[in-house]
């Protein structure tokens, strides 16, 4: 004879050998006043008497004890032959046994019971009534409505199981509003709820009906054959279906929609009164914006521009076009090569490099045959154009500058300030350099001045000391001191 004891369990009291207080073999006593017996064949529930450990007679499947903390209540889910019912904590019946699944939603507002009966679904009231008959292929609720599907056809209710949404649609996509559900009746074809209610709105007349319906703001964007058209909430026409493609443009520009029309682009935009103007003629091979400065750049024939008050600023006179609004600059792409032109449309430096990038308003990096360089906006050199690579270090307005597969330091105001000659350079905190050849070490100054000569192949160094320690294998030391 075995007995489990958990800490929510009532210990057995006394041994008497009343028949209906002899404990049966896997007996659990569970603090709720309830008991499970496993005979190794079957599991029988009941309850049993707290102070005289006597089982009552009523048995079930299963027995579910349930607590609430936030509303002081208590109750039980028992099972008996397959179904389902609710008991209070005085065991008392509550909500008879007879569903395949029920469960208290205390969640909700007003509470309700959710049902299961004959693979249907309904609620019932907390007094055990019914509030919505179980007559529901599914039922889902967000808490203030519930989109349910009967005979195969969806609806919306309300917290009074009243219809919002008659239950009559083959599909529908609820919205947070009912009435802007998107709802179909035919196969591939939708309409919005608020466009068709009435008398005859499980019949929808065709010119209510679209393939495709998207929200756009207080309005609906639709297609039907191939063309897109732009609906009111009360379903009128604001724009007619004409358009190839029809979406909406960016949000920084609100009410604005790109349209597409004999393969060109162009953009719509409905105003705070809803009238209907164009902002972008529909004649552009590709519409978009810069994410840098969100002004609006078009294509057509190759070339690329940004619109200024409607039109393209330099007229697609280039290949493309990048615009720096801090510096109020444009790189310009003239068929393979990059130029620098200013807001009042001057060229500042030709169409001449292979790549173009800022340092700052004055000071440009440009590459030529594979080389790099740094020239002023009258395109005066300033480090000559014959790095293989550059790593730009804007703290110390100096450049890591790479000749074959060599390193050195060029400045943009002292000029070179380390031959590039060496496997790796690094910059020390006073300015120096620590450098290596051939897996040898060794301190160089400014203009290449040696400090310590480069033989050495270990380096002792850390952010806390002011010095360096160079080592060989012989043991050698060399030691440089920062200057303060």
């Amino acid at each position: 004879m075995r007995h489990f004891l958990f800490f929510c369990i009532v210990p057995l009291l006394s041994f008497g050998q009343n028949r209906d207080s002899i404990s049966y073999p896997d007996t659990i006593y569970f603090d709720a006043n309830y008991y499970s017996i496993d005979d190794s064949i079957t599991k029988t529930w009941g309850f049993y008497d707290k102070n005289s450990m006597q089982l009552e007679n009523t048995t079930y499947d299963s027995i579910v004890y349930r607590f609430r903390a936030g509303l002081n209540l208590s109750y039980y889910e028992v099972k008996k032959n397959k179904l389902w019912g609710l008991l209070k904590s005085d065991r008392s019946s509550w909500i008879d046994i007879k569903y395949q699944k029920v469960d208290f939603e205390y969640k909700m507002n007003p509470q309700r019971i959710s049902i299961q009966q004959d693979s249907l679904f309904g609620y019932l009231n907390v007094d055990g009534s019914i509030w919505l008959e179980p007559v529901y292929q599914e039922i889902m609720t967000d808490g203030e409505t519930f989109k349910v599907k009967k005979n195969g056809k969806w609806g919306i209710l309300s917290l009074d199981a009243m219809e919002i949404v008659p239950v009559c649609f083959s599909k529908l996509y609820e919205h947070i509003s009912p009435e802007l559900s998107l709802v179909s009746q035919e196969p591939n074809l939708w309409s919005i709820y608020r466009w068709i209610q009435g008398q005859n709105a499980c019949k929808p007349a065709p010119e209510q009906c679209f393939e495709r319906i998207e929200y756009f703001n207080e309005f609906f964007t639709v297609m039907r054959n191939k063309k897109w058209g732009l609906v009111d909430m009360n379903g009128k026409t604001i724009i007619d279906l004409l358009y190839d493609d029809m979406k909406p443009f960016l949000y920084v520009y609100l009410r604005t929609l790109k349209v597409k029309q004999n393969e060109k682009y162009g953009l719509l935009k409905i105003d705070s009164l809803g009238k209907l103007e164009t902002l972008v003629e529909i004649s552009y091979d590709e519409i978009g914006i810069d994410e840098e400065n969100y002004k609006i750049k078009v294509a057509l024939g190759g070339k690329k521009d940004y619109l200024f008050e409607g039109k393209p600023f330099f007229n697609l006179a280039y290949e493309d076009v990048n615009y720096f609004q801090k510096y109020d600059l444009f790189s310009y792409k003239q068929g393979k090569k990059w130029g620098l032109i200013n807001g009042q449309k001057q060229i500042l430096l030709p169409a001449m490099y292979d790549k173009l990038h800022f340092i700052d308003n004055k000071t440009f990096m440009v590459q030529s045959k594979g080389k790099w360089g740094v020239v002023n906006q009258r395109n005066q050199i300033l480090i000559p154009v014959e790095f293989t690579d550059f790593d730009f270090r804007k703290d110390g307005n100096f450049f890591f500058a790479s000749k074959k597969d060599k390193w050195g330091i060029v400045s943009l105001k002292e000029g070179v300030l380390l031959d590039a000659k060496y496997d790796d350079v690094t910059v020390m905190p006073d300015g120096n350099f620590l450098v290596k050849n051939k897996n040898k070490l060794g301190i160089m100054g400014r203009s290449g001045r040696e400090i310590a000569p480069i033989k050495f192949d270990r380096v002792n160094f850390n952010s806390n000391q002011n010095f360096v320690e160079l080592i060989d294998n012989a043991g050698q030391k060399f030691k440089h001191n920062f200057k303060k």
